[in-house]
């Protein structure tokens, strides 16, 4: 068989010229007309039972003596009212708020998102998830927490709407509206939706893992409702009077559920990595310091840092970039690492100084490749993320002198180089300076990543004068259908396939060594090359849930593509393609542009 190659060679120029809670109470508007809320027998509500939780309270901790003279004579409502007592008064637990920055006066009317929630029309803002159904959603006089708009056999059918509604981003909505209204009809719907979470979805028996059986209790959701929506909406109720001590109680259940639900899949899988890893040990630690009266509170912590600690070292490499290698991701593990070193701080309670260097590390490797507008190449399963941004919240935690560039636009602190790259990652950003219209190249020529992987190496995206010319679509919604295979496969990024077969890389593990990839930086020119030579294979299209595909024949390693980028500051990016192998094959060079009036001449193969 003979050898056989071919090249493709790229020119790209750019010239210099410039371009209601209908099941319980009836909501009412004037909060000294609100009803007491009627007792609501909880069944078969939390799996922690009364005789646990009396167990696990630490009854000898300062302010809890009331409520062990209670218990000790068996009268559990007056046990329950002294520990609502103590929560209000003297808990040391804090949390990013508290009931006492609650405003002295209302400082609105009304609040139309609060009044559509007591409805239960939820906003699909809460559900971002592609093409969305109509502006409010009805989840239905009972309250369905699994609603699903589509039959499971719709294409456009996903399960992270089930994910979603776990999660309750509205009741973050919901405190909002009471604080700034003092109504007290949101704290009927809380209360009441809290209630009817715990009658209606207990922890299915013998969960342990990441998932469970069809329920509100996967390991992520869990984590990420512990970590935020429910301590931040039980510190703005925890004032009302409709929250009673009996709720109070069963919320206490309700986490110490949560907390065994975390630690449980945690400890099963220790060898798992990636975001979920992070965010479960954000909720397991936010457990643990926000009820630090329980006996169970300090392991939990402790359990939570070490994880988090051990996930540093497997998931963040030394160029800061999480092992996924997808910005949005990247920015859920350092808001989820994030999140626990400030709660520790608030706490007083112990935490590494390696353990806040990382979490910095992060934050500078989003700004070591963003663009000039300060955005990020949103390259595999990734929204839009703007590292400019990010980097005024890194601040919060530490003075950095390249974050306070970044965040203050470049008026203080110091630049990094006009070109950079990230050698673990194997990102390459590449610039004509730093200003809005220079020329910014992406080249992506490292590992696929250990989750959300696109099968898109030697990838290249292109801006210039402010204007996205070449681009990485990102992320599309975790349904079902063929645009999702074909958002995540090789023919919608800008690089090769070969045959009308795809890349096909498996998800990588770590950690990962560093590429070798060629890198030349001047003030003259930028150099870099690499080499994709994993296999070529048929992917067709599957309806099945994340990944609606299969990989059909051999994977077809008689070729391999090697991509070399010569940017020549400022103006000019030449790119060169080698395709090396033997027999006959046919390629096709994909170059998906942001340009509605871009042209092909026939004759050249070149893009106008």
């Amino acid at each position: 068989m003979k050898k056989c190659f071919g090249f493709l060679l790229t020119l790209i120029f750019i010239c210099c010229g410039g371009q209601g809670p209908s099941y319980a109470q009836n909501p009412v508007d004037n909060p000294s007309q609100v009803p007491a809320l009627t007792p609501h027998p909880v069944s078969p509500g939390p799996v922690t039972t009364d005789d646990e939780i009396i167990a696990d309270l630490n009854l000898d901790a300062p302010g809890l003596e009331k409520v062990k003279a209670a218990i000790q004579t068996g009268d559990i409502p007056a046990a329950q009212a002294a520990y609502l007592d103590y929560r209000r008064t003297a808990s040391p637990a804090k949390w990013k708020i508290t009931p006492a920055d609650e405003p002295a006066a209302p400082t609105e009317t009304d609040d139309p998102v609060g009044d559509a929630i007591c409805k239960h029309l939820l906003s699909n803002r809460y559900f971002r998830l592609g093409s969305p159904p109509p502006a409010q959603i009805d989840v239905g006089k009972d309250f369905n927490w699994k609603y699903n708009p589509l039959p499971p056999s719709d294409p456009a059918y996903t399960s992270l709407w089930a994910a979603m509604m776990d999660r309750t981003p509205w009741w973050d909505d919901l405190a909002k509206a009471y604080w700034q209204t003092r109504n007290e009809k949101y704290a009927v719907e809380w209360v009441t939706e809290l209630r009817d979470f715990a009658r209606k979805n207990p922890v299915p028996p013998g969960t342990t893992g990441m998932w469970a059986p069809p329920s509100l209790w996967v390991s992520l959701d869990v984590g990420i409702r512990m970590s935020d929506p429910w301590p931040n909406a039980y510190y703005h109720f925890l004032n009302s009077p409709s929250f009673t001590p009996a709720d109070n109680w069963l919320y206490l259940k309700l986490v110490r559920d949560h907390a065994i639900r975390l630690l449980t899949g945690l400890k099963v899988s220790p060898d798992r990595s990636g975001n979920w890893v992070i965010l479960e040990c954000s909720g397991l630690y936010t457990a643990g310091v926000l009820f630090p009266e329980l006996r169970e509170a300090a392991a939990w912590r402790q359990f939570a840092v070490d994880r988090m600690l051990l996930e540093m070292k497997r998931m963040v490499p030394p160029d800061g970039f999480e092992a996924e290698l997808t910005p949005g991701y990247h920015m859920t593990v350092a808001k989820g690492f994030r999140s626990s070193l400030e709660l520790a701080k608030l706490n007083k309670l112990p935490i590494s100084e390696a353990f806040q260097s990382k979490v910095i590390a992060m934050y500078r490797a989003l700004v070591l490749v963003m663009d000039q507008e300060g955005n990020d190449v949103p390259t595999n399963d990734s929204t839009l993320i703007n590292a400019r941004y990010e980097a005024k919240t890194g601040l919060e935690i530490a003075d950095d002198p390249l974050l306070e560039w970044a965040a203050s636009g470049g008026k203080s602190g110091t630049a990094p180089p006009d070109s950079t790259m990230l050698p673990y990652a194997g990102f390459y950003a590449m610039r004509g300076g730093w200003k809005p219209n220079d020329l910014f190249l992406f080249f992506r020529a490292g590992p696929p990543g250990i989750g959300h992987e696109h099968q898109d190496m030697l990838e290249i995206t292109l801006n210039a004068w402010g204007k996205t010319l070449l681009f990485d679509a990102g992320r599309y919604t975790y349904d079902q259908s063929d645009w999702r295979r074909f958002s995540n496969g090789t023919a919608s990024h800008n690089t090769i396939i070969v045959d009308g077969k795809w890349q096909h890389r498996p998800k990588n593990k770590v950690p990962v060594p560093p590429v070798s990839n060629p890198w030349v930086t001047t003030p003259l020119f930028d150099y870099v090359a690499a080499t994709y030579d994993a296999g070529y294979q048929q992917s067709v299209y599957k309806a099945q849930q994340y990944d609606p595909q299969r990989w059909v024949g051999e994977v077809d390693k008689s070729v391999s593509h090697t991509r070399r980028v010569l940017f020549l500051r400022p103006y000019y990016a030449l790119v060169l393609d080698t395709l090396d192998g033997t027999g006959d094959h046919t390629f096709d060079a994909h170059f998906h542009m942001d340009a509605p009036a871009a042209h092909l001449d026939l004759a050249t193969q070149a893009a106008f």
